[in-house]
């Protein structure tokens, strides 16, 4: 109901504002504007539903609707969704995808959701004209080891166990002109951990990059093995 009531008030101003963006007897400087404006209420939409995730989360009421999903195609349908963005920062993204079992029984939408959020945050925190590494591999039978590599601004030591924790944001300073609240990854984390996984991110230290690393239980069922990834 709350979702319902938050959401509704911006549908119409959202495809209102598409439909300007599209009209050709727009001005170019107005049409801008109005782009602009459509990017600020996705931008609120999309705080909307981390808000009611997280809500969610707390309560326990967070749910999986659970599929034979390929890791891979996930992966290449949010490298496709990000390339724009890659482009436009003169980025170069690199997917090595090496695993030979990436099916696992798991919530397509939910799954895709971290990915895009993971490989959102390479883009943003890359440097212009930097380089970003998707790669996965099975480590063993059973298991597939997904990783996000990018050399941007990296993590402190100290901030490093916490950027998993609701509404941090790692180091203030490096973080505060790339805005967001710091839900984004609490949510990945519950959303791995449903699934049955585990996820964790590395850094050297500030200005030495980041890496994002998660395991996942493959072509088995998430109830047998949850409580193995939690314990490994």
């Amino acid at each position: 109901m709350v979702s319902h009531e938050l959401r509704t008030p911006l549908t119409p101003v959202v495809m209102s504002l598409a439909a300007l963006e599209r009209d050709s007897h727009l001005p170019e400087d107005l049409r801008d504007e109005v782009g602009m404006l459509r990017r600020n209420v996705a931008v609120e939409t999309k705080l909307i539903d981390d808000l009611l995730d997280v809500t969610s989360i707390s309560n326990g009421k967070f749910r999986l609707d659970v599929e034979p999903t390929s890791i891979h195609t996930l992966l290449r349908n949010v490298a496709e969704i990000v390339a724009s963005d890659v482009e436009i920062r003169c980025q170069k993204l690199t997917l090595e995808l090496s695993a030979l079992d990436d099916t696992v029984k798991g919530d397509p939408i939910r799954l895709h959701q971290v990915f895009w959020n993971i490989l959102k945050n390479a883009v943003k925190f890359a440097p212009q004209g930097g380089e970003i590494w998707v790669g996965t591999f099975n480590p063993r039978p059973g298991a597939i080891v997904i990783e996000v590599k990018d050399g941007g601004v990296g993590i402190s030591p100290q901030a490093l166990p916490h950027i998993f924790d609701a509404f941090e944001q790692a180091d203030q300073g490096m973080s505060r002109p790339f805005g967001g609240l710091g839900i984004g990854l609490t949510i990945c984390k519950a959303i791995v951990d449903l699934h049955g996984g585990s996820i964790h991110a590395e850094s050297a230290g500030p200005g030495k990059g980041h890496a994002s690393v998660w395991k996942l239980p493959v072509s088995c069922d998430i109830e047998e093995t949850a409580a193995q990834f939690q314990t490994r």
